[in-house]
Formats: structure tokens, sequence, C-alpha cells
């Protein structure tokens, strides 16, 4: 009985290594992917314009947005400039 828990224990430890062992192993693969992708130089080239070009599509959507913020905002202000001034107009009559 002593012989079969000891062959259990032992069986069971060698898998647990195993499992480890795989487990690292996939983990270092990975990682090295990733390293490599990270430092090709092509890859690195065809990424870069893209994210440029969709950052500055952002830029420039945001200075649109502020140009007819600010443009609407102007508008505003010129009429109730120009209510004022009328009202002012108006009593001074």
């Amino acid at each position: 009985m002593k012989i079969l828990a000891a062959t259990v224990r032992l069986s069971t430890l060698v898998l647990i290594a195993a499992l480890s062992s795989t487990a690292f192993a996939q983990t270092a693969e990975q990682e090295s992917r990733l390293m490599l992708a990270m430092s090709d130089a092509t890859l690195a080239a065809d990424w870069q314009p893209k994210t440029q070009a969709g950052e500055q599509a952002q830029a420039d959507a945001v200075k649109r947005d502020l140009a007819i913020s600010a443009e609407a905002i102007s508008r505003k202000l010129d009429e109730e400039l120009e209510d004022r001034l009328s009202r002012k107009l108006e009593m001074a009559i």
C-alpha cells in the first residue's frame, strides 16, 4: 500500500512538473514571438503611417468641431450684442 501511495505521489509530481514546463515553454514562445514582432522593422514601418494617419484624422476632426463651435459661439455673441444694442437704442429714443 505504501508503495502504491508513493507511486501516486511521484506520478503526481511528475505530472505537475511536465505541465509546468509545458506552460513555461508556451509562455516563453509567446513572449519571443511578441519580441520578434516588436523588433521587426518592416512591421513597425507599416504600422507607424497607419497610426499617424489615424491620429491626424482625429486631430483634423477635432479642429473642425472646434472651428464650428467657435463660429456658433461667435454668431450667438453677435446676436446678443445686437439685441443689447437695439434695446439700448430703443431706451435712448
